[in-house]
């Protein structure tokens, strides 16, 4: 039986802050701020994944409205794998996504019979990525000088409606939190 449910953004709002959660839990884009999260989610086809109130799982896909789409950003809370969501989150993107000609995904070896039973199939392509200089060196001056004070204030927020993450926040931590007015 399923635990969870999977809905669109434009369903039922997916919370930024839930994400960037799932994104530390993983060590994922630590440079992307809750308002770039919120952006991103206002702008393009998003799902996440429910147990409860709880956000276990997310996923979103870039599109151009008609030819392309790559789908982004496939996860899931630790506790939640193997019990079909990420399955169940990419069909829903894919409905999302309509009659998209062509949808791609960047996978690990480890991922790849996943997407391939979703009829993915490999490529032969090369896959690059360029990062203006600036941008990269305003993001790298902007996570040196805040990183620990939104890590903390994140946690502080996050705690009391979304739980822990294990290699985020250490037990004594999590208790000077919750003694935070």
């Amino acid at each position: 039986m399923r635990d969870y449910t999977i809905v669109a953004h434009r369903e039922r709002a997916i919370p930024a802050v839930a994400v960037r959660r799932m994104y530390d839990c993983e060590g994922w884009w630590p440079s992307r701020s809750v308002a770039e999260i919120d952006a991103v989610l206002a702008g393009a086809p998003a799902v996440g994944a429910w147990h409860n109130w709880e956000l276990v799982g997310f996923a979103r896909a870039v599109i151009d409205t008609h030819l392309r789409a790559y789908i982004e950003d496939v996860v899931v809370d630790r506790a939640h794998r193997r019990r079909g969501v990420a399955t169940g989150m990419l069909e829903r993107v894919l409905v999302e996504l309509g009659a998209t000609h062509l949808v791609s995904l960047f996978s690990s070896s480890e991922l790849a019979p996943l997407y391939r039973r979703l009829g993915f199939r490999p490529t032969r392509q090369v896959v690059m990525h360029r990062h203006p200089p600036e941008a990269k060196t305003k993001r790298e001056d902007s996570v040196t000088a805040v990183a620990e004070f939104n890590r903390r204030a994140r946690m502080a927020a996050l705690v009391p409606h979304l739980g822990t993450c294990d290699n985020l926040i250490s037990p004594a931590e999590l208790d000077e939190l919750r003694e935070t007015p």
